[in-house]
């Protein structure tokens, strides 16, 4: 017989020996029970394996899956789920379901159909269990679910449920390399978590890199985006012999969150692992009855986390409560908040208490039963009501790290609007003035978009990727768009598509542009900027194109509806669009059209401008800057500079000077006269449009070598000063 197979058997016995021993309607020993069932029912081979608890895996199953038992309304327990009584439905069951895979497959039904009421009846929930605000908190708890069933239920590891490493042995471990072993000072804590895990079993690794998980795992990706998750869990995952994946539903939870918890959380990781590796010392050592108990009963799961050693860390311990047990106790972990928020809603209960979850828990209900939908306490009208803007920031508390003892990990990770300055490389690569560099990073930080506009061969589109990648840090942090006369704002930022349907049919689908996911990107990480190069600006009809989003341009603190509206499925509201101050646009225009005499006062003033013209500084000094860093041993790249400045001396209109760039791929005589021949002429020839004018003889190359070379001092003869 199969596992499966001898626990659905052992499952059918439960409820029969319930029967038989209360028949008179009397409680029976769940332990009894459990112990009967299995010696009628026994152990298949991988059953007797010890998990956690130090029982086998079998036991353990059986007294989980009497919870269904209860769902399908086949079973009765007391409040702490030591006795258990059979109504008249579980009999008709036993009658009526007389083999084991048409009661198990029945019990199974009733149970998923129970979920499925208690999930979906939502006049139900509003008035028995706190609701998820959005999309954000569902996929966390739907990744927290994962580490009760599997962490504390079955002793398993939440991403390779085979592995028992919720249990004793690899606790051990940790409490003893982690918690009994100081980090050496001066060290990140990710060196000194390598150090301190360097001799300890793949399992205690992996537990490890489950707990970090845990901990960050509600934390507001505005704090903790989703690469700094992913980063953190697979440093400590790459330290196992053989590396295991992260579920899906822990990396989709990764891009949200539910609470900003202040910078404790945040930095405090040591601290919370303390209490994370001690409250899992004390479960381990619960008797099973007692475990059940705390994931049934919300407040003795509380009295185990507020016992629980370690460091007083109140917003760490009330995220612990809350990803156990959501539905009781809500997304607020700040002391001061909950104090606030009671005293401002005791209104709304007849009978407060002097237990604050209780009033909370109590105040929430009420809330969600008269404004048929989540509370939503952090904003408005209800914020209003109870946040004082003098007290700690949202999610905050008045709590102090270092006077706990706790070393932080390091600065905060929230981006604070600062970008890298400009280095060694950065000047060097581009062969520009370092303080020009500075100062158009410092124009940026402050605007948050500007454009870099001058004639054509000025680098404006290479300046702006470079810059772009600089102040990323890297690739992965830019996009590059290049607008066109008919550029949309479906293209930019959302739009239907049309798209093949699962039977053939053409159906349209809302796609998001370049924008939009760049913009959902850099929210899901605020501690990395993001950068969005938007080459060619001038050349789209920019109303168009950006629609409302111009708005969002001047006022990135603000949330606007958009275009294609869509609703929240948590809370049927339509969603709002913020554009993440860690976002910034660079765009390029060229001025030889004149387009930038045609630019709006709206978008002059959204977006500051730096002019690059090859008579003014950085570009004037560009080109000879370049030539001494090459290989020059005929002195034909120096002689390049002074014919470009006698070019453009020649050239009426600043809208037409000629850049550098045109030149840097010539490497002698021939090269230049192509590239004069078919790139600058006919360039100039725009210039004299209608007038019949002698290209050759106002810009031909044989005027302008004869020009400087009268210029340059002869060999031989010494240079004044």
């Amino acid at each position: 017989m199969t596992a499966k197979a001898s626990r659905a058997a052992r499952m059918r016995e439960m409820l029969t020996i319930v029967d038989e021993l209360g028949r008179d309607g009397s409680q029976v020993r769940a332990g009894e029970v459990i112990a009967e069932a299995i010696r009628r029912v026994p152990l298949e081979d991988e059953e007797r394996v010890l998990v956690a608890s130090g029982r086998p895996r079998g036991e353990v199953n059986a007294r989980w899956s009497s919870r269904e038992l209860v769902e399908a309304g086949w079973l009765m327990k007391d409040p702490k789920g030591t006795s258990w009584t059979i109504p008249p439905a579980g009999r008709q069951a036993l009658i009526d379901l007389p083999t084991v895979p048409e009661f198990a497959n029945e019990a199974r039904r009733l149970s998923n159909e129970w979920r499925t009421n208690r999930e979906n009846v939502r006049a139900d929930q509003l008035s028995s269990v706190i609701l998820p605000l959005n999309e954000d908190q569902a996929r966390t708890l739907d990744a927290a679910q994962l580490f009760v069933e599997r962490g504390l239920k079955q002793g398993t590891s939440v991403f390779a449920p085979s592995r028992s490493v919720w249990a004793a042995g690899p606790v051990a471990e940790l409490v003893e390399h982690f918690i009994g072993a100081k980090g050496a000072t001066g060290v990140s804590f990710i060196d000194n978590l390598a150090n301190q895990l360097a001799t300890v079993s793949d399992e205690a690794r992996l537990l490890m890199a489950e707990l970090i998980t845990w901990q960050f795992l509600p934390i507001s990706n505005r704090v903790l985006g989703e690469r700094k998750k992913s980063e953190r869990v697979n440093f400590v995952l790459g330290l196992m012999s053989e590396p295991v994946p992260v579920p899906v539903e822990v990396r989709r939870a990764f891009t949200g969150g539910s609470f900003n918890p202040g910078p404790a959380m945040s930095n405090g990781i040591p601290g919370a692992l303390h209490i994370m590796l001690r409250l899992l010392e004390a479960w381990l050592a619960l008797p099973l009855e007692e475990q059940e108990q705390a994931l049934e009963e919300p407040h003795h799961w509380r009295d185990l986390v507020m016992a629980a050693d370690g460091h007083k860390f109140p917003s760490q311990r009330n995220a612990l409560l809350y990803l156990v047990h959501p539905a009781h106790f809500g997304p607020i972990v700040s002391e001061a908040h909950k104090l606030r928020i009671r005293s401002a809603f005791m209104a709304e209960i007849e009978n407060p208490t002097d237990d604050i979850e209780e009033d909370i828990y109590n105040i929430t209900i009420a809330l969600q039963e008269k404004g048929g939908g989540p509370a939503q306490y952090y904003e408005a009208p209800l914020k209003t009501m109870w946040f004082e803007d003098s007290g700690p920031a949202l999610g905050e508390e008045a709590y102090d790290l270092e006077e706990e003892g706790i070393p932080p990990v390091g600065q905060s990770p929230v981006f604070d609007g600062i970008l890298r300055k400009t280095d060694k490389e950065l000047s060097g690569t581009l062969s520009l003035d370092a303080q020009w560099l500075d100062d158009s990073i410092g124009l940026l930080e402050r605007q948050k978009q500007i454009v870099l506009y001058g004639p054509p061969g000025t680098g404006k589109t290479y300046i702006a990727r470079e810059l772009g990648k600089h102040i990323s840090g890297g690739a992965k942090n830019i996009d590059i768009v290049q607008f066109h006369p008919s550029y949309s704002y479906e293209d930019f930022f959302e739009g239907y598509r049309p798209s093949v349907g699962s039977e053939g049919g053409l159906t349209f689908t809302l796609r998001p542009g370049p924008l939009r996911r760049i913009a959902e990107r850099a929210a899901a990480n605020p501690e990395y900027p993001y950068v969005l190069v938007i080459d060619e600006i001038n050349r789209g009809n920019l109303s168009k194109i950006f629609g409302e989003l111009y708005y969002l341009l001047e006022y990135r603190d603000d949330e606007i509806s958009l275009l294609y509206g869509h609703v929240d499925e948590q809370t049927g509201e339509a969603r709002k669009f913020s554009l993440p101050s860690n976002l910034f646009i660079i765009g390029t225009m060229n001025t030889s059209d004149r387009s930038i005499a045609l630019l709006d006062a709206a978008m002059r003033r959204r977006f500051a401008f730096c002019e690059l013209h090859p008579e003014k500084a950085p570009v004037r000094e560009f080109l000879a800057s370049w030539a001494k860093k090459q290989s020059d041993e005929n002195g034909f790249l120096a002689r390049l500079a002074p014919l470009l400045e006698a070019l453009n001396g020649r050239i009426r209109d600043d809208a037409f000077k000629i850049g550098p760039s045109y030149l840097l791929k010539a490497r002698s005589d021939a090269d230049l006269d192509k590239v004069w021949e078919s790139q600058i002429l006919p360039l100039l020839a725009e210039l004299h449009f209608g007038e019949n004018a002698d290209l050759e003889q106002m810009y031909g190359l044989a005027s302008l070598r004869a020009e400087t070379a009268k210029a340059a001092p002869a060999a031989d003869e010494p240079t004044i000063v």
